[in-house]
């Protein structure tokens, strides 16, 4: 629905629906979870209404190439490696950030790899074949 708005599809319809989700998540999340939805959702109706243009910097257009193996490889890597240095007795803040900075340089070694090179290897097969 966001992205209804985003793409100047306004409808009421898109507004019931994120003010319906915001009133669920109240009686379903905790508060803490409440709140960053709600600030998300702030955030970036924000960023849509006033052009914002943090989004088109070379920092999110980074995460943006390889949000799909940092949604892969995120949660089950990354409580690995932070399960793994708790057992050291670090700060925790330290922790989440070595956990990021692996993680965040895994993602970009599997999207150069990957899902750059090999899908380009394999749209020229498939390009000969077909």
């Amino acid at each position: 629905m966001l992205y209804n708005i985003f793409s100047n599809k306004e409808n009421k319809f898109s507004f019931i629906l994120i003010v319906f989700s915001v009133i669920s998540s109240y009686f379903v999340d905790d508060t803490s979870h409440f709140i960053a939805f709600c600030s998300f959702i702030l955030l970036f109706l924000f960023i849509l209404k006033f052009d914002v243009n943090i989004l088109k910097t070379s920092s999110f257009r980074f995460l943006g190439t390889i949000s799909y193996s940092l949604y892969l490889l995120h949660q089950v890597i990354g409580y690995e490696i932070m399960n793994l240095l708790y057992k050291y007795n670090l700060n925790s803040y330290l922790i989440i950030t070595l956990t990021l900075l692996f993680i965040l340089i895994l993602a970009h070694i599997n999207w150069k790899l990957f899902e750059f090179l090999l899908s380009k290897k394999l749209r020229t097969f498939l390009t000969r074949i077909l």
